[in-house]
């Protein structure tokens, strides 16, 4: 998960965040956030970046990364649910919140909407008796111009069920990736990157193994002339996740990875999909891998 934090939240909870970092492939999974006052009181706006969902939480207390994290955790989760739409958290936010990476903003769109959903949120918080749940409803209720549809300007509720929707049906559970090769994704990550994973024998660690072989697979899936850019840029927040890596760590990783994107150039060079989630499960038939993709655009 990438969470896109202002220099003046940063500052506030003591991260440094990387240059802006490309789109998650997960839309759910890529939150922008930013902080506030109103009235004499703090408080922090968090928006999905693709969508402009937006949940409002009280930032008393919130100092740290982990106190950002626990309080997003539990406010999106509500929202989502009271909203009728948990689905979205179960499948794919709660699973990203494993790995989280702190960056600057996309771009200028996504910040002057966030602008624009706190000029909002400070009118409605002068109001007496607003819930903040009711005010995020009320802002992801609000026309967009950064999510226009043709030259509508879209909600942000909206946009979320649609991307929700184009998942839940294109994913589902581990479904034939490409009706040509009629295989799951699941046994095309095992074939591209089966012994790379099956070096690990907890399932924590066949875990990492299977998301950096997702990584992989994603990158195999960029754009020819981006791939070295976007592996700089996964390698970069890596270092920054795990500050004792060393640089001949990190050479081994860019050397495993590259070897595994020119595998699955290799093995399935015309099955353009982008995976959002993946999973190990320990069963007594043995390990079992879940995948879930969307169609890359």
């Amino acid at each position: 998960m990438i969470l896109r934090l202002s220099a003046k939240l940063a500052k506030r909870i003591g991260v440094n965040p990387a240059a802006s970092l490309s789109p998650d492939v997960n839309p759910f999974a890529d939150w922008s956030a930013h902080v506030f006052t109103a009235d004499r009181r703090r408080y922090i706006i968090m928006t999905n970046t693709a969508s402009l969902y937006t949940v409002l939480m009280a930032g008393k207390g919130v100092t740290t990364d982990a106190t950002l994290l626990s309080q997003f955790t539990s406010g999106i989760q509500k929202l989502l649910t009271d909203d009728g739409l948990g689905g979205v958290f179960d499948e794919f936010i709660a699973p990203a919140l494993s790995d989280v990476s702190y960056s600057t903003a996309l771009n200028r769109g996504v910040t002057g909407s966030m602008n624009d959903l706190i000029k909002a949120a400070k009118s409605a918080l002068f109001r007496p008796d607003s819930p903040l749940p009711e005010i995020s409803r009320h802002l992801n209720s609000t026309p967009m111009t950064y999510i226009r549809t043709d030259s509508t300007h879209d909600l942000p509720r909206r946009v979320l069920v649609r991307l929700y929707d184009q998942l839940s049906d294109d994913a589902g559970e581990d479904t034939p990736a490409d009706a040509q090769l009629g295989r799951k994704m699941s046994e095309m990550v095992l074939e591209f990157a089966g012994p790379f994973i099956n070096v690990a024998e907890t399932v924590e660690q066949k875990h990492a193994r299977l998301m950096a072989a997702c990584t992989a697979w994603n990158l195999a899936c960029s754009p020819p002339d981006k791939r070295t850019e976007f592996l700089d840029e996964y390698l970069e927040s890596y270092g920054n996740s795990y500050p004792d890596t060393t640089q001949d760590d990190l050479a081994a990783i860019r050397e495993d990875m590259e070897t595994l994107i020119q595998e699955k150039l290799r093995l399935f060079p015309n099955v353009n999909k982008q995976i959002v989630n993946a999973q190990v499960t320990r069963t007594p038939e043995g390990d079992r891998i879940d995948i879930a993709s969307i169609r890359h655009v």
